[in-house]
C-alpha cells in the first residue's frame, strides 16, 4: 500500500470527523457508517449461505459503499485484497502430521452405504442446489462398498455430509461437505472434516486437497490447511 498509507488515512479521518455520527450500541459507541458496512457484509453473507461475517464480507461492503477509500487505494488493490479474502482457495492439509478432533455430538456420524444415495441427494438438492449432485452420483457409482462419504443424523434425517475421491473423479481432493443451516456452528461440520482426512490418512494420503474452499478460516482453524499460493496469473 506504501508508506504514506497511514498517513492518508489519517488525514481523511480528521477531515471528516465532523461529518460522523453515532450511536450506542451495549458499551460500545458505533458509528452509522459502521452500521451501513454491517448490513451490506450480511447480505453478502446470506447470499452464499453462511452464517457468520468474514474479513472478506465487511471489505466488499466498504468497497461497495464508501468513496473516500478511492481516494487511497486503487481499483487493482481492491480487485487484489477481494481474491485474498473473498474469493474461494485452494487449501492443502499435511496428512502425515494431521490428529483428528472430533467433537462430542448429539448426532450420529456414520459411512454411506449404497442404500444411502436417494436420501442423501434430496438432502444435498433441498439445501444446497444441484451443484454437488454429478460428484454425489460419482462416489455412489464408482466406490459401491467402501464410500468415501460420511453422513451426520439425527433421528433418523441427514443433517451434513463429507465426501473425498469424488470431485471431477480426482485422487485426494476433499469435498464436497455440507451441513443443514439449522445445525451449522454446532461442530458438525469440524468432525465429518475430521472423519473424512483421518480415512485419506489411513488410505495411505500423504496430503490432501480441499479445493475452492469458502470459509477458508474455518479449514486453517479445524485441520490446520493451508492456503496454496496464487499463482502470477
Amino acid at each position: 500500500m506504501g508508506m504514506g498509507f497511514l498517513a492518508k488515512i489519517s488525514l481523511l479521518q480528521q477531515y471528516y470527523a465532523n461529518e460522523i455520527e453515532y450511536i450506542n450500541v451495549g458499551e460500545f459507541k458505533v458509528s452509522n457508517k459502521t452500521i451501513e458496512v454491517l448490513k451490506v457484509a450480511k447480505k453478502r453473507m446470506e447470499r452464499f449461505q453462511q452464517i457468520v461475517i468474514n474479513e472478506g464480507h465487511v471489505l466488499y461492503a466498504i468497497f461497495q459503499g464508501d468513496t473516500v477509500i478511492d481516494k487511497v487505494i486503487s481499483e487493482k488493490m481492491k480487485k487484489d485484497l477481494l481474491q485474498i479474502t473473498s474469493e474461494p482457495r485452494d487449501l492443502t492439509v499435511a496428512l502425515t502430521i494431521f490428529d483428528p478432533i472430533c467433537n462430542s455430538l448429539s448426532c450420529n456420524i456414520r459411512k454411506a452405504i449404497s442404500s444411502d444415495f436417494e436420501k442423501l441427494a434430496r438432502f444435498v438438492k433441498d439445501e444446497f442446489g444441484e451443484r454437488w449432485l454429478k460428484s454425489l452420483d460419482y462416489g455412489f457409482r464408482t466406490y459401491k462398498e467402501e464410500l468415501p462419504i460420511f453422513i451426520a443424523e439425527q433421528g433418523g434425517e441427514i443433517i451434513g455430509f463429507a465426501c473425498y475421491d469424488v470431485v471431477r473423479g480426482k485422487k485426494g481432493l476433499f469435498g464436497p461437505m455440507g451441513t443443514a443451516k439449522h445445525n451449522r456452528v454446532n461442530g458438525i461440520g469440524k468432525t465429518l472434516l475430521n472423519h473424512c482426512l483421518y480415512n485419506m490418512k489411513k488410505s495411505g494420503y500423504e496430503y490432501a486437497i480441499i479445493g475452492q474452499a469458502g470459509p477458508i478460516e474455518f479449514y486453517e482453524r479445524c485441520c490446520n490447511a493451508r492456503l496454496i499460493p496464487i499463482g502470477d496469473n
